[in-house]
């Protein structure tokens, strides 16, 4: 059986959907990391028997449930995926939530998906960039430049005004920010930078993550833990189970 081709269409709204994120490790991902994974296997499309019998489980109707359809599909690193291979999610509580609301979200997908697809002014441009992107032809700073003609126009309706690019293939709308600031590594630039970085950081990101305020090449540094000499991400200093000498508020940061 071969394997569904996604469309960039497609695998944009499920990933902008799904609020960019993982959904088997629940981290940040970016477009450009972005593969879609079944929630069902597409291998069970070839064992009709089981296929029913596992939907069941789940109180799900086979001829309802489409196994390659938006109610099926999310966003995930490829690492991740890779790890979970074909096995068939058991039938826990977890699980169970999991799904329910990505089906609820499904159609919400699909609009997306029919929006973009429907609009023949954008679709090429919108395809365009999206595989620059994906391709690292162009980054994002490149993006915000060639934008910047058409701020107002409507030939570019897809770019949202209250859309923020960031750095790393993601972005964020204004109304999720949480936290917005220069980083707050105690450098005087960044990582890969000539400069410290200004930074946003999204609602949908952990509260340490937020707490901490750095740019998150800053975050991911492995450095030597200044409080208990080990190696770590320079972003999980004095994090409980990371770091050998907790911060003893854990919510503050502080001791």
């Amino acid at each position: 059986m071969s394997k569904r081709i996604f469309t960039a269409f497609e695998r944009y709204a499920i990933w902008k959907c799904h609020e960019e994120r993982c959904w088997l490790c629940s981290e940040p991902l970016s477009y450009k990391e972005t593969t879609i994974d079944h929630f069902f296997p597409e291998s069970l499309l070839e064992d009709d028997q089981k296929r029913k019998t596992i939907l069941f489980e789940y109180g799900l109707v086979d001829d309802y449930f489409n196994i390659n359809g938006f109610e099926n599909w999310l966003p995930s690193h490829s690492i991740c995926n890779q790890k979970k291979t074909i096995k068939i999610p058991k039938f826990i509580p977890g699980n169970s939530f999991v799904l329910d609301q990505r089906i609820k979200k499904s159609k919400r997908v699909r609009q997306t998906v029919t929006k973009l697809s429907a609009n023949k002014k954008n679709d090429k441009i919108f395809l365009f960039l999206l595989n620059a992107l994906e391709s690292e032809i162009i980054s994002f700073e490149d993006l915000i430049e060639f934008i910047k003609p058409f701020s107002d126009s409507e030939n570019i309706q897809f770019i949202p005004n209250d859309l923020i690019l960031l750095s790393g293939g993601y972005w964020v709308y204004r109304k999720d920010i949480a936290r917005e600031g220069l980083c707050e590594c105690e450098r005087n630039h960044c990582v890969e930078s000539n400069e410290k970085r200004y930074c946003y950081f999204s609602r949908n990101l952990s509260s340490w993550v937020i707490k901490a305020g750095l740019y998150y090449k800053c975050y991911d540094e492995i450095i030597t833990c200044p409080r208990c000499k080990q190696q770590h991400k320079r972003g999980h200093l004095g994090k409980k189970d990371i770091c050998g000498v907790p911060f003893n508020f854990q919510e503050l940061q502080i001791d």
